[in-house]
């Protein structure tokens, strides 16, 4: 898919989501939908996105009241970009493996991930 259609063409991975320019989309509503639902249990909570990819979900969980939103994922130009355009809305974004997350056990509330394999 182009660009233009919501996917990144500068990253590694084909497959990753980028919300820029995808507004009103169907893919932009079905990944937006996926965090507007996961988001709706996050009021109070700490929170780890994992498998944030380009951040864009760290916003819809910060704005649902979340105490905090930490993002985590394997790609660090993803992570880079995700820092870039969303950090705002996170405690932190990570580079790390998520069959092996970079932060002590019991470290969240609720932990959200869509789309990683």
């Amino acid at each position: 898919m182009a660009a233009e259609e919501g996917y990144c063409p500068g990253m590694d991975h084909a497959e990753r989501f980028d919300p820029s320019g995808a507004e009103g989309t169907l893919i932009d509503s079905e990944h937006r939908a996926r965090y507007r639902w996961g988001a709706q249990i996050a009021a109070g909570k700490e929170v780890l996105d994992a498998g944030c990819g380009l951040g864009y979900g760290l916003e819809i969980i910060a704005a649902a009241g979340a105490k905090s939103v930490t993002g985590v994922d394997l790609d660090p130009e993803a992570v880079a970009e995700a820092e870039k355009r969303f950090g705002e809305h996170a405690a932190a974004i990570r580079q790390g493996d998520l069959r092996e997350l970079p932060f002590e056990d019991a470290s969240f509330d609720l932990v959200i991930c869509f789309e990683a394999i």
